[in-house]
């Protein structure tokens, strides 16, 4: 009786052991089933993609290669963390001197591209837009499209100046289509009507008149009682001259900031056209994306297919838009080592390691650190410009 007991409880030990091995088996089962189902389509491993972009430099880069190679590498650091991306930055001469001939190497470079060509190049003009006609990628969707909204592309619609994106956007058989993100900069100019505020006193005009002429024919008759011959041609700002005594009603065009300055000779400025946004203002500083297959790089890092390579260029023209820290290091290079920031706060130049470049052609200009030819004046005046030219 008591060998009977014994066998039924070792029976129960037994059983009891294989219901638990079961549930651990059942447990780790519904675990892998669920990651599974979870993770349809997801590659085990993010592929590395590395992509040419194609931009111009300034005209005083330190000739040391291992200047630009430093910030290159920097950049993926940042961009291979984020995005498993990097960029072969090939920077190019727009006009340069080689064995007593005058070089375009940005030129060459747009000339040389076919269907086949990826990367990400500059468009610094109308002209090379067109050259690059039917090679470049349509990046409208990333912007639109709701696939790509957790992305956050859509945010430079409102970061970027709406008439900018207004102007790139192209329509093509009833479609609407953006082969280029233009980097944020100032755009247009002012067109002011100025009239020098004694010369038209001594006619009895009140002030209040003066500053209600807004056009240039309102200012006939007062041209015509100072014996003023001036046309209506407007003068660059560059052109204007205060001491030209003869012209005392002119049409200037010239920025928001210069309003002040052109007040300050005893003018009024009354503004006669706001700034407006054409296709050279558009296309003056831009990225595009240009279409071509991507083909294997080395062993390590292969552009897998179209789909991958079109939206990791676009997250690249993305970082240099919006990631402050991207968009400097490829302005002004490495803190510390390529330049220093003063107690103003104002970006110097390391004249022994200079890393130079366009400060239009680097991404959004209202991102970039202040530095002599870039302050927080000239920043606050863009914006209130920037907004002019959407009225």
């Amino acid at each position: 009786m008591k060998i009977k007991k014994i066998l039924a409880l070792l029976l129960c030990v037994v059983m009891f052991s294989v219901m638990l091995v079961s549930c651990e088996q059942d447990e780790t089962q519904y675990w892998l089933d669920w990651y599974k189902d979870n993770n349809i389509g997801q590659p085990v491993d993010v592929e590395n993609v590395k992509i040419p972009l194609y931009i111009i430099q300034g005209d005083e880069m330190s000739a040391d290669y291992n200047v630009k190679k430093t910030v290159n590498d920097k950049i993926n650091q940042y961009l291979s963390d984020k995005y498993s991306t990097t960029v072969e930055i090939i920077y190019l001469d727009e006009s340069k001197v080689v064995e007593g001939n005058t070089v375009d190497e940005y030129a060459n470079a747009i000339a040389s591209f076919s269907a086949s060509s990826t990367g990400i190049v500059l468009i610094n003009s109308a002209d090379v837009m067109e050259q690059l006609s039917g090679k470049l990628v349509d990046l409208n969707p990333y912007l639109i499209s709701s696939d790509y909204a957790s992305a956050g592309y859509g945010t430079l619609n409102k970061q970027i100046t709406t008439s900018l994106i207004k102007g790139a956007k192209v329509v093509e058989n009833g479609v609407e289509k953006m082969y280029c993100i233009p980097n944020n900069h100032i755009v247009g100019n002012y067109e002011y009507i100025v009239i020098n505020k004694a010369a038209a006193k001594a006619q009895l005009y009140a002030e209040s008149d003066l500053l209600a002429m807004n056009t240039w024919e309102m200012t006939e008759e007062l041209r015509s009682a100072l014996g003023d011959s001036s046309t209506g041609d407007g003068v660059d700002y560059a052109d204007f001259d205060p001491d030209n005594a003869a012209a005392v009603t002119r049409v200037i065009n010239a920025p928001y900031a210069a309003r002040a300055e052109i007040e300050s000779y005893g003018n009024i400025v009354n503004i006669s056209a706001y700034p407006t946004v054409d296709d050279d203002e558009v296309y003056s500083s831009a990225f595009a994306v240009l279409k071509g297959t991507p083909l294997k790089v080395d062993s390590e890092t292969v552009l897998v297919d179209y789909a991958v390579y079109a939206e990791r260029a676009m997250q690249v023209i993305y970082e240099i838009n919006t990631n402050e820290t991207v968009r400097n290091l490829l302005q002004y290079g490495v803190e510390n080592v390529n330049y220093s920031i003063d107690e103003n706060g104002i970006v110097k130049p390391n004249a022994d390691k200079r890393y130079d470049m366009n400060l239009l052609y680097t991404g959004d200009i209202f991102k970039a650190l202040y530095s002599e030819g870039w302050t927080k004046e000239d920043a606050d005046y863009g914006v209130l410009q920037n907004k002019d030219s959407e009225k």
